[in-house]
């Protein structure tokens, strides 16, 4: 296995370049061949296998529970040694990667367009944020998958994302900070990761996500202004923090505000406005336009 991931670090063109005679980096032959030849690697490569499905692995209708049921072994291995050779610190990212793949037998495959590896595995990390260190794996498996270890009878009227996010939440200490993208973000997702675990999520959120004003934080001209306006607002109830910041394009964010103050938020610093400003009627949210404050 250990070779397979030196394999994955520095691709090359054929199996045999590995223990080519010329230097690769650090990838030579000294490398790969003090710890096994390349006949036997192909040997063992050729019989390798992991783990038989049995009938554990499937329910009542013959249908595959797990479709990792293979790797689960391997990959609860490599989930251990990485909780256990690191020490998870204050500032973390959940997000989701993806393991190259164009077989055709796979039943987790997914393909997309707008990522750097189009075909492949998906899997959901929790990785430091200053050091990149991955200290939480979950691989992804289906539309309708259920995180091992959760209450599905507590979870079940929440979104995967939703879940990926409290599942991850539950290594962190508290008071930890967790960015995350819209794909994870929402008003529950924040709100229960404080609730249960106490840790802080910030992140960029859909605009059709409900529970958020975006009828006040939207209503603005956002062609006409210039880069670095936002407007925002902030639920007093929660302490949480919705935000419209004008970058090249319109980023909206949500954010647990516990630790924070009013001014720590305002990204950008506010740029000039230009378009007419109104007063949302929600009894929730106070609402903050260019430094000045509103309580509705």
């Amino acid at each position: 296995m250990g070779i397979h991931v030196g394999m994955a670090i520095r691709p090359r063109r054929n199996i045999s370049d590995y223990w080519s005679k010329d230097s690769y980096e650090c990838l030579t032959a000294d490398n790969f061949g003090r710890y096994m030849s390349r006949n036997r690697f192909n040997v063992i490569k050729k019989y390798f296998y992991i783990n038989h499905a049995k009938e554990e692995h499937f329910d009542a209708k013959g249908r595959l529970l797990d479709p990792w049921h293979k790797l689960r072994p391997f990959i609860d291995v490599v989930q251990k040694n990485l909780l256990k050779n690191w020490n998870i610190g204050q500032w973390n990212s959940i997000d989701e990667g993806k393991i190259a793949y164009d077989g055709c037998c796979c039943p987790v495959l997914t393909f997309d367009r707008a990522k750097p590896i189009k075909w492949g595995m998906k899997v959901f990390m929790g990785s430091c944020a200053k050091t990149g260190y991955p200290w939480w794996i979950l691989p992804w498996e289906g539309a309708e998958m259920r995180i091992r270890g959760e209450d599905d009878w507590d979870y079940q009227h929440l979104n995967l994302g939703t879940r990926v996010v409290l599942n991850a939440a539950q290594q962190m200490p508290a008071h930890a900070h967790a960015f995350t993208d819209r794909y994870f973000t929402s008003f529950p997702t924040v709100k229960l990761a404080h609730e249960r675990h106490s840790v802080l999520v910030t992140g960029t959120v859909k605009s059709d996500k409900p529970g958020i004003p975006w009828e006040y934080l939207c209503d603005w001209n956002q062609n006409g202004s210039e880069r670095g306006y936002y407007r925002w607002a902030f639920n007093e109830h929660f302490n949480m923090y919705a935000a419209l910041w004008k970058d090249r394009n319109i980023v909206p964010m949500l954010s647990m505000g516990f630790g924070g103050e009013h001014n720590t938020v305002n990204r950008g610093g506010g740029g000039p406005k230009k378009g007419k400003a109104q007063r949302n009627k929600s009894a929730v949210w106070s609402l903050q336009l260019q430094g000045t404050q509103n309580d509705c």
